[in-house]
């Protein structure tokens, strides 16, 4: 064994070997990152990372081997890292010696042939080297090499419903507060309607235009164009053909003609032109969940055209319609979306399973 085999590496010695390979003393050289002790970047990984003692061990045993393979490389045996055995199953744990500096001289050649080496314990090693670029300890160029992203733990979804859906009774308190002896009234329960049994974004029912509704097989459907610019049908519920029945008689204006559906009116019920607004649905659906005693007037507490739209999708599941077919009338690209308007909460789906039968 030569005496460059038998010389005892110090932390300082050892990174200045490293610094001379990448010829970056000048740059590196000071750096706290490089300096921390390499066994707590692996306590952080394992902290960051695992969420159980058998994912820890798994990732300690990877973390150690590729330590291991690394001093081989480049260092004499045991110089970065040390095996020990102990205990009667000789339970095997790894002494770190060096500083986190040492992966500095981590390339893909080699990352690529432990991972050829070692298949199983790939993926806990790059969640290690990760959590070393995550904290300043490798290159950019390093990164970029190595096909790595900042380690960012997973947020756990919060189970918690978000948003909120009417209830039959609150559906029927909200249509009420609505005084339909008057034009605007008349109009306005369209508008709910158009919500809570079509399940229209408030920014379609401000351009819904009379001629997006089309006979179909024998009945009425709404040919929409939302978000993303996907196209979806929606047909008329009775509910909803009966308040734009009411609507359109004192508009003078039929389904299928080329005109809005929603034209703003002025005081004493005088009828314009132009449409409405989003802002002024907004308003409108605050108001009269205000009225029904539902909701206050302003601030996070109001109802909003959004409740609505959650309360149809939640209504029609409940009312057995297949999920598939919600997130279509919903006009979703993702289902996940879907199911966040429903609003399904962790007892719901476990409680799904009782009524299987075959």
């Amino acid at each position: 064994m030569s005496d460059q085999m038998t010389v005892k590496y110090e932390p300082s010695n050892v990174l200045q070997v490293v610094l001379e390979r990448r010829g970056a003393a000048s740059i590196v050289a000071h750096d706290v990152a490089i300096r921390r002790p390499l066994a707590d970047l692996v306590e952080a990984t394992i902290t960051a990372a695992c969420k159980s003692t058998h994912t820890a061990r798994s990732y300690r045993r990877a973390i150690g081997e590729f330590v291991t393979t690394l001093g081989a490389r480049f260092f004499p045996d045991d110089v970065l890292v040390e095996r020990i055995e102990h205990g009667a199953h000789k339970v095997t744990v790894y002494d770190y010696h060096a500083p986190a500096g040492v992966l500095l001289l981590v390339d893909a050649a080699m990352v690529d042939g432990f991972r050829r080496e070692h298949p199983r314990l790939a993926h806990g090693v790059k969640t290690f080297l990760r959590v070393a670029y995550r904290d300043g300890v490798l290159t950019n160029d390093q990164a970029v090499a190595l096909g790595l992203t900042p380690y960012r733990a997973k947020i756990r979804q919060n189970n918690t419903v978000a948003g909120r859906r009417l209830s039959v009774m609150e559906v029927q308190f909200l249509r009420a507060a609505v005084d339909t002896s008057s034009v605007r009234g008349l109009r306005d329960l369209a508008i709910l309607d158009a919500m809570l049994f079509a399940g229209l974004r408030r920014q379609e029912v401000a351009q819904l235009s009379l001629g997006d509704f089309r006979q179909d097989s024998g009945r009425w459907v709404i040919h929409l164009t939302g978000k993303g610019g996907k196209v979806r049908k929606v047909g008329v519920h009775r509910e909803l053909f009966a308040s734009l029945s009411a609507w359109l008689e004192t508009y003078g204006h039929g389904l299928g003609d080329p005109v809005p559906v929603f034209c703003s009116i002025r005081r004493g019920g005088h009828l314009q032109e132009r449409g409405i607004t989003s802002q002024t649905m907004s308003d409108m659906v605050a108001k009269f969940g205000h009225g029904a005693g539902l909701s206050t007037l302003a601030g996070n507490g109001r109802l909003t055209p959004h409740d609505l739209r959650r309360t149809f999708a939640r209504r029609l599941h409940d009312c057995g319609a297949s999920l598939p077919a919600i997130q279509q009338l919903l006009g979703h690209s993702d289902v996940k979306t879907t199911i966040g308007y429903i609003g399904l909460s962790s007892d719901e789906a476990r409680g799904a399973v009782d009524l299987l039968t075959y």
